[in-house]
């Protein structure tokens, strides 16, 4: 349990990790109790002596020196210092060295101290000194109030400290902030530095919530302390410090401080008269400047403030803003007592003393740094008060531009940074620092480049910082440059190679990210956690998950976001089983996830596609209490919706929107529902949640209203949709693209190319313009209407708006091509087209198809089983069947079709049946066609009987015909279709009264009735069109005439062949 041989191993890097839960099996060692065998240790450097007695110190309980990668914690577990026997022997003067803590580390880096409750301490608690990279949350300490020097947690000559999330019970200081004493902490020169401390609850009512010093004569500099409560304690925030300390406090800012039952808010003291020995320097004399305080609330205090500066050497740059003192009844006449500070304060109850004079409500917000400069140049000789007016100022600057940045208000931001221009604070590399971020954050990288080369002094920060910015902007050979050169100047730490990192990764390649793996490994960044983690996300996201997973299973503490870092660059690289792999280790590892890595693994379990994937994603969501988070539910709802699911889809939305608890899901989310409803036929679903979305304002919403439209053209409310659009306050092309849709779909073409025409004509001032999703719609039209002028005009257009070269584009002009009979049209675009995707061929044979060029099909169809880089398709078989049939190609099209599973493995389906029946039947042979469909291997669909039964009425086979109309009646018996064909059939053979009934029988019902069918033509640019036996038509004697003969030649040919 002694960990002192540690501190032997000659600075050699150690993986350390305590569990607190083997403690609380113990429950101590015996030894501790045995003071007269516990261990001594020397003094430290900084004190040069012990603090209850001269000379060294007994080791403390958790001690160790010299280690990298410190994780001492626990879940929850209980170590009792039986510090009762120590208080005793100490009030009896029976120690002979200074008591030890319960924790101590020493000159190490990256350490954690997490979920423990340290009870009864014999001093000190939790002691990090020497060490830098330390993180203590979840703490709780208890002692008894009266226990002499049980200090909380004491932060002692570190760098860059976090203290987050404790509960302290002390007989002295729940917070120390230390870095040595006297002329020992001088001359060791090791300040604190960096120091956040938050969220804190504290019980001390012999002591302070947070003290700074009294031995910080290494200095204290950079301190943030914010959402803190104190109940019943001496003293919130307290600076004890002393002539012959020398050293420094400065940049101390604490804000969101709660006090309840207190003797005093604030505490300064420059006469606390404790040394180590005679030997302090009398002439070191200490700074105190710029201490912030603000949004601060007191109940129950005895008196307000106490400051006490050092005669001649006065603590300034003292600013108190937005606090409220109530006093107790009991409280001082006089709440302030001020001798030796000068500041500023504002907003302040009760009012301050005069060395803090009110500058008004809003200073503190935005300071007048334009007055302060005027009074500098009236003044031939420094005035201390307005000296420290200024120093006060810079926290107050600070702070402001830090929440600018926050807000992203960069017009403010640039305010400010006018008035610290006049105010001449613009040299301090602090300020310049935060004047960096808040421009780059604002994506103003222009005018962070002129502050970043204005700047007198850069330091790691700066350059880390403008980095950061140009790789937030995809500038990323720019933040390469910047490195090389910073190399040359400051050493980086592990939050610039992390920048770095990412820009290697975001360019895809992994030779950089090795390459800084090197750099890391060479000058010893490569064991920092942070580091770790970003290096796992950048070989990642470069492709590299195979080191990405080395790195990764390497690491001997790995947490969540090292795990999530894996998980979200296999998703990024389409490794979706890889993902869920690494997910499960994770869960095996003990690590939770957050939110991050379930919205990864969701976008993983989307794309698999498994439902019992789904139902334990879902679980774990619940299980993990995400099922409050925005985010997650989208993505969760989203998930469902995309894999068909689309009732679970909305049993979420129900659940999550109408809990009363003002949650909603994002707009893109709604829109998929929205989706969903119109593709599944849930129209009265869509209306309700068309109502919701007024309701609780999601409208006007572009990616909304475009859903919506989508919605009510795949229900058939054309008009709905219509004036939707006309409605719209901001259309995208995404909405006249999804208009022109819904009127292709319901072979609308005309209002399709009308459309169109408006694009071009109105929207190019509105910087709307056509894409290939536009010309798509609009060539299909094209295509529906069989308009080859018009088609030409498309294709035109399509050259134009240099859109011609997609690939989807050229396809669909061949299918207009094909279906206007111009196929010398389809075989240039595709002779010419440099790419060919397996459409393009699927096109050319249907277009040979079409226009009964059997031949030509079936040579493209051999050229496509030629091709190395494409395969037929089952749409392939279904296009040259039907070529084959439209040609007469019997034997052919059975030789393919045959071949179809034994060469090609593809399974005919009904489409490819209907194709053989109906190559058959136009072939006159209706007999055979029908022994087909009995011989089938499924049974048959209603569009092989259909096929059937179209080809009787040419060649007047009544048995056959009417066979497959009963088969019909059972299969759609509310089709019109074969009712038709039926009809049809009947009058080729001249039974008008069957022939009638099956037309009355459609007109009894509402549901049967058929929209009058019509045809067109286009003839030299003017389009004729045709309804069925129209006789008005000025030529239709002519028409008929000629049709006739048609058909009789086309039923002499049949027979023909047949007697053959």
């Amino acid at each position: 349990m002694q960990l002192e041989t540690l501190g032997t191993l000659n600075k050699m890097r150690c993986e350390l990790n305590w569990y607190a839960r083997e403690f609380a099996v113990v429950r101590m060692l015996r030894q501790f109790c045995d003071v007269d065998g516990w261990p001594v240790v020397d003094p430290l450097p900084s004190y040069g002596r012990g603090r209850d007695t001269v000379g060294g110190r007994y080791i403390s309980l958790i001690f160790g020196t010299n280690l990298t990668d410190v994780a001492i914690t626990g879940e929850n577990g209980t170590i009792d210092g039986q510090g009762a026997l120590w208080w005793k022997k100490f009030h009896k003067g029976e120690l002979q060295y200074t008591r030890p803590y319960l924790i101590e580390i020493m000159y190490s880096n990256t350490i954690i101290i997490s979920n423990l409750t340290l009870v009864n301490s014999p001093s000190w608690n939790v002691h990090p000194v020497y060490s830098s990279n330390i993180i203590v949350q979840s703490i709780t300490i208890i002692a008894p109030i009266t226990s002499p020097n049980t200090d909380g947690i004491n932060p002692d000559s570190c760098l860059n400290t976090r203290i987050e999330d404790c509960y302290i019970v002390s007989g002295d200081d729940c917070v120390a902030v230390k870095s040595g004493w006297d002329e020992y902490g001088i001359a060791f020169a090791m300040p604190t530095k960096q120091l956040v401390i938050r969220r804190i609850t504290c019980i001390s009512p012999t002591s302070a919530v947070i003290a700074l010093g009294s031995e910080m004569s290494g200095g204290i500099e950079d301190v943030r302390a914010e959402d803190i409560l104190a109940i019943n304690s001496e003293s919130g925030v307290r600076i004890k410090t002393a002539v012959g300390r020398g050293g420094y406090v400065k940049d101390i800012y604490v804000r969101g401080m709660t006090m309840k039952t207190m003797k005093w808010a604030f505490w300064m003291t420059g006469d606390y008269g404790s040394h180590a020995d005679n030997n302090y320097d009398p002439n070191a004399i200490p700074v105190i400047q710029n201490i912030n305080y603000r949004d601060m609330v007191v109940e129950n205090a005895t008196m307000a403030a106490k400051l006490e500066g050092i005669s001649g050497n006065p603590f300034t740059g003292i600013c108190i803003s937005n606090v409220t003192i109530e006093l107790a009844k009991n409280s001082k006449k006089v709440p302030w007592n001020c001798s030796d500070v000068a500041g500023i304060s504002s907003g302040v109850v009760p009012q301050p003393c005069d060395l803090l004079p009110d500058q008004g409500s809003s200073s503190s917000q935005i300071p007048d740094y334009q007055d302060l400069q005027v009074q500098r140049k009236r003044t031939s000789k420094p005035n201390p008060n307005y000296f420290s007016l200024g120093e006060g100022v810079f926290s107050d600057a600070v702070s402001s531009v830090r929440m600018f940045t926050t807000e992203r208000n960069l017009k403010l931001g640039s305010c400010i940074h006018a008035n610290i221009l006049k105010s001449g604070l613009d040299g301090d590399v602090f300020i310049s620092n935060s004047l960096l971020d808040m421009y780059a954050k604002c994506q103003h990288l222009e005018d962070a480049a002129k502050v970043f080369d204005y700047m007198p002094n850069r330091t790691v920060v700066s350059w880390t910082t403008m980095m950061s910015g140009f790789c937030q902007k995809g500038f990323l050979d720019e933040v390469l440059s910047l490195f090389l050169q910073m190399l040359e100047t400051v050493p980086p730490n592990e939050y610039t190679l992390a920048v770095v990192l990412q820009a290697c990764a975001r360019k895809g390649d992994p030779r950089l990210v090795g390459f800084i793996h090197c750099f890391a490994i060479k000058y010893g960044f490569d064991r920092d956690n942070f580091f770790q983690n970003s290096l796992i996300d950048a070989y990642a996201k470069s492709g590299m998950l195979g080191t990405a997973e080395e790195v990764l299973y390497r690491l001997s503490c790995r947490d969540v976001v090292s795990w999530t870092s894996a998980i979200s660059g296999h998703v990024g690289n389409g490794m979706m089983k890889r993902a869920l792999s690494s997910f499960f280790r994770m869960q095996e590892d003990g690590i939770l996830p957050n939110e991050v890595t379930i919205l990864s693994i969701l976008q993983a379990c989307s794309s698999i596609s498994e439902w019992h994937i789904f139902q334990s994603m879902h679980g774990l969501v619940l299980k993990t209490e995400c099922s409050r988070n925005a985010l997650v539910m989208n993505s969760l709802v989203e998930m469902y919706a995309a894999n068909g699911s689309f009732e679970e889809a909305i049993k979420l939305f129900c659940h999550f929107c109408f809990t009363g608890e003002g949650l909603y899901l994002c707009q893109e989310t709604m829109a998929t529902l929205l989706q969903g409803c119109g593709h599944s036929g849930s129209f009265m679903l869509g209306e309700e949640i068309h109502g919701y979305l007024i309701k609780n304002g999601f409208l006007p919403c572009t990616s909304v209203e475009n859903s919506l439209m989508d919605f009510y053209g795949e229900s058939g409310q054309f008009d709905f949709a219509f004036l939707l659009f006309r409605m719209m306050s901001f259309k995208d092309i995404i909405s006249w693209n999804t208009l022109m849709t819904c009127f292709a779909k319901r072979e609308r073409s005309s209002e399709v190319l009308k459309l169109l025409s408006e694009i071009h004509t109105y929207h190019a001032e509105d910087n709307i313009f056509p894409d290939f999703i536009t010309m798509l719609t609009s060539i299909q039209a094209c295509s529906n209407l069989s308009s080859l002028r018009l088609g030409q005009v498309v294709h035109g257009y399509t050259m134009r708006a240099g859109l011609i070269f997609d690939i989807f584009v050229q396809n669909s002009l061949i299918d207009m091509y094909g279906k206007s009979g111009r196929l010398d049209f389809a075989e240039q675009i595709f002779g010419e087209m440099p790419i060919r995707d397996l459409g393009s061929w699927n096109s050319m044979i249907a277009a040979y198809g079409i226009n009964g060029n059997g031949d030509s099909a079936l040579q493209i169809f051999n050229e496509l089983k030629r091709s190395v880089s494409h395969h037929p398709n089952a749409i392939t078989f279904v296009n040259i069947l039907s070529a084959c049939a439209h040609a007469g190609l019997i034997e052919e099209a059975f030789e393919i079709f045959d071949r179809m599973k034994t060469e090609f493995g593809i399974d005919p389906r009904m489409e490819h049946f209907a194709c053989m029946v109906d190559l058959l039947g136009k072939s006159g042979r209706v007999e055979e066609a029908e022994i087909f469909i009995e011989k089938m291997p499924v049974r048959p669909g209603s569009d092989v009987w259909a096929a059937l039964l179209g080809n009787c009425a040419l060649f007047r086979n009544v048995e056959i015909a009417e066979r497959a109309a009963s088969k019909l009646c059972k299969m759609v018996p509310n089709s019109d279709v074969w009712r038709v064909a039926i009809s049809n059939v009947y009058a080729s053979v001249g039974r008008w009264e069957d022939a009638a009934w099956a037309r009355a029988e459609m007109r009894r019902s509402e549901e049967l009735k058929k929209e009058g069918g019509w045809s067109s033509v286009e003839v030299k640019g003017d389009i004729h069109r045709f309804v069925v036996a129209e006789t008005s038509y000025p030529e239709s004697e002519t028409i008929f005439e000629v049709l006739k003969g048609i058909r009789e030649q086309i039923r002499d040919l049949a027979v023909t062949e047949l007697s053959e």
